[in-house]
C-alpha cells in the first residue's frame, strides 16, 4: 500500500468544507482525474456510498467506495474497492473564528496492471499532486463561496 498524508489550512467554517466534501456528487469538480461519481446511497453510517471513476495515467478505473466512520463535522473515512482498493480519511478540525484545518490521509494499491506500463515512483507522483491539487481546489471553492454568500 501506498500512503499519502496531505492537509490544508481553510478560511472558511467547518460545516461548508464538510458540507462540499460529503456529498460525493461534488467531488469531479475537485479531484483532478475523477471523471464520474455514480450509483449514489445513503449509508447507514450516515453520508454516501457510491460507485466512481478516477483516471489514474490515462487509464480509467472503477471504484467502489463505502462510508466505515462518518462523524459530522469531524471525521469521514471510506473504503474502496474493485479496481483501485484504497482507505481514504479525511479529518476536520475547527479552529474557530471562520477557520478550519482539513487533512487527508489515502492509503491505496496501485492496480498491478498500471505497474506494467508505467513506473511505480511516476503513479505515486502523479497520484501526490492530484491530492494536493484537489485541496487547493476545495480551499478555493470553500473561501470563495464565504465571499460570494
Amino acid at each position: 500500500m501506498t500512503k499519502v498524508m496531505r492537509d490544508v489550512q481553510i478560511k472558511a467554517p467547518v460545516e461548508k468544507v464538510f458540507d462540499l466534501l460529503y456529498d460525493p456528487k461534488n467531488l469531479p469538480e475537485l479531484w483532478p482525474n475523477m471523471l464520474e461519481v455514480k450509483n449514489v446511497k445513503d449509508s447507514t453510517l450516515g453520508g454516501y456510498d457510491y460507485t466512481w471513476a478516477y483516471r489514474m495515467s490515462d487509464l480509467r478505473f472503477d471504484v467502489k467506495s463505502q462510508i466505515i466512520e462518518f462523524l459530522t463535522n469531524r471525521r469521514i473515512v471510506m473504503k474502496s474497492e474493485k479496481e483501485i482498493e484504497s482507505l481514504i480519511v479525511w479529518d476536520f478540525f475547527d479552529d474557530g473564528e471562520e477557520e478550519m484545518h482539513l487533512m487527508i490521509e489515502m492509503d491505496y494499491e496501485i492496480p498491478a496492471s498500471l505497474l506494467k506500463e508505467h513506473a511505480e515512483g511516476a503513479i505515486v507522483e502523479e497520484n501526490e499532486h492530484d491530492i494536493e491539487a484537489m485541496l487547493e481546489n476545495i480551499k478555493n471553492t470553500a473561501e470563495s463561496e464565504i465571499v460570494h454568500a
